[in-house]
């Protein structure tokens, strides 16, 4: 925490005027890979979203001036979601002139917590509560969104597939839960990689060529290449 601490207040003293939005990373809980699920892990995510996150996540954090860096006041719902289980949903600062027309906001940030389907994270495969919930409630959060014509961009550490760490089952009904809202998601970052890449998603959640059919690509995945190099990853 100590060390999360001390990344936070750099990020602030670098960006201060910059919207930051915090996504959990394998490395972030202790042991390494390991996060047990709501209820276990609080001492991390309970932790950020009322300590040193707080501000991030639409609180007043150690400084009342972050709490409209993100652009919005008081958004506890995002800080109630995180602390609960690592997941997070923010309004997106609007274009100039766009948010006065519409009086609130029309573009999300859904922050995920990719821990739950990470393949090195023992507790995924032992119990997957945490991993069906926060699929349960993108899949609401996304309905939510279309239903009032609302856009997201969605964030995350571990990109879906098994090749990048994330287990096929939550990787397959992620993909089912992208293609059915494609008209709502407007972007999809994530990292962990250590090299840039992406991830094409069809029609249906299913394969390029799926029972002898072939898929449209429905959306995409774009995983970010980091600062540490690919050899030297951890």
């Amino acid at each position: 925490l100590a060390v999360l601490s001390q990344a936070t207040e750099a990020f602030r003293a670098a960006f201060p005027n910059t919207p930051v939005f915090p996504v959990l990373g394998n490395h972030d809980f202790y042991p390494a890979h390991t996060d047990p699920g709501p209820g276990k892990h609080a001492w991390l995510t309970g932790a950020l979203a009322g300590g040193s996150w707080s501000a991030w996540l639409g609180g007043g954090g150690s400084s009342s001036d972050h709490a409209s860096d993100n652009g919005a006041q008081g958004d506890s719902e995002a800080q109630r979601t995180f602390a609960y289980g690592g997941f997070y949903k923010m309004p997106l600062p609007e274009p100039k002139g766009e948010a006065s027309t519409r009086g609130t906001s029309a573009h999300y940030l859904i922050g995920l917590n990719t821990e739950v389907c990470h393949f090195k994270n023992y507790h995924a495969f032992h119990d997957e509560t945490a991993a069906r919930e926060q699929l349960r409630w993108l899949e609401l959060t996304l309905a939510d969104l279309q239903a009032g014509g609302g856009r997201a961009v969605i964030i995350g550490h571990i990109p879906p597939g098994l090749w990048s760490g994330c287990w096929g089952e939550y990787s397959e009904q992620y993909e089912r839960v992208v293609s059915e809202f494609e008209p709502v998601i407007a972007a999809q970052l994530y990292g962990h990689d250590h090299s840039g890449s992406f991830r094409l998603f069809y029609t249906g959640g299913g394969d390029a060529d799926d029972d002898g059919k072939k898929q449209r690509p429905s959306s995409v995945a774009y995983a970010t290449p980091s600062l540490t190099p690919y050899k030297n990853q951890l």
